[in-house]
């Protein structure tokens, strides 16, 4: 709750005074100041968790926050697809820890990507980056030995 709250509160905030135009932030201008606040909340509860000696959970979340640094600098120059980052990255972590009985959830990145361009929120090339994205954080903090 503590990294979860302040993250929707401050999407409401910019969404009631007019700093975003929608809640999906499509436009990728208006996702800047959104990303670095995102960014300053996870780095403020993975500080939090280590002080309450909860060092594997703040290691896992410093990985989602650098994750978050990679995507936010991305966006900086390209609309990449935090969707299918995201339910990339879930299924991924979820198979390797529960096992292959999990590898349906395969299927959700496919229909998250495919869901993405129907839309029209996304190009074929920004939902593929977003898996590579979540391909790439996850191979990295399984390295880095924090999954």
């Amino acid at each position: 709750m503590l990294g979860i709250v302040p993250i929707v509160t401050t999407l409401a905030v910019f969404k009631y005074v007019g700093l975003i135009s929608d809640w999906g932030i499509a436009n990728r201008r208006q996702r800047h100041l959104f990303g670095a606040i995102a960014i300053a909340w996870g780095g403020i509860t993975t500080w939090v968790l280590f002080q309450l000696q909860f060092s594997e959970l703040g290691l896992f979340l410093l990985w989602l926050v650098g994750g978050n640094i990679i995507f936010s600098a991305i966006t900086l120059f390209w609309k990449i697809s935090a969707h299918t980052a995201a339910v990339t990255l879930f299924s991924l972590f979820t198979i390797y820890v529960y096992g292959a009985l999990w590898l349906s959830l395969l299927l959700i990145i496919f229909t998250v990507a495919w869901a993405r361009m129907l839309l029209k929120k996304h190009t074929p090339a920004q939902v593929l980056a977003g898996i590579a994205l979540g391909i790439s954080l996850f191979w990295i903090g399984r390295e880095v030995g924090w999954i």
